[in-house]
């Protein structure tokens, strides 16, 4: 299924079938209606203020995203993609989760685009990584940026 953010600013893919859900903050994707769930993949556009946002790496500003939640991770630890002028950087760790005391994998990407960032988030369980972890590289791997959305309405 592709899911449209900000009128085609940001696309991906995610399953077909799974729950979707409008939050304040953007979109979320359950892989079951929650809370049965065993996953959550959020989705957020971020309008850049004025200035020279661009002059900062999208991996710096991931990496101190993560950190104001307790997690320190080595700039080596961070993948870092180019796609012509898109950057991208990615990262992934584990922790018990705080609700649910008990180890989960956490994803975070960062995309920059014209005047935007995207940020996705997916945490799974990781007993589920063999039929979870490919929906991570899937939505990575499809995102495009700036695509109109032929569907608007």
């Amino acid at each position: 299924m592709l899911a449209v953010m900000g009128g085609g600013k940001v696309s991906f893919e995610i399953p077909r079938g799974w729950v979707h859900k409008v939050k304040d903050y953007g979109l979320a994707f359950y892989d079951r209606q929650p809370p049965a769930n065993d996953c959550i993949f959020e989705a957020t556009l971020i309008i850049n203020p004025p200035g020279p946002i661009r002059d900062f790496p999208v991996w710096k500003m991931l990496q101190e995203t993560v950190s104001r939640d307790g997690h320190f991770i080595a700039e080596e630890d961070i993948v870092k993609q180019y796609r012509g002028d898109t950057e991208v950087a990615w990262l992934r760790y584990r922790q018990i989760h705080p609700s649910q005391d008990r180890i989960a994998v956490f994803n975070h990407s960062l995309i920059r685009g014209s005047g935007f960032h995207a940020l996705f988030t997916y945490a799974y369980w990781p007993e589920e990584a063999e039929r979870l972890a490919p929906v991570w590289t899937r939505a990575l791997d499809s995102f495009e940026i700036g695509i109109p959305n032929p569907h608007p309405n």
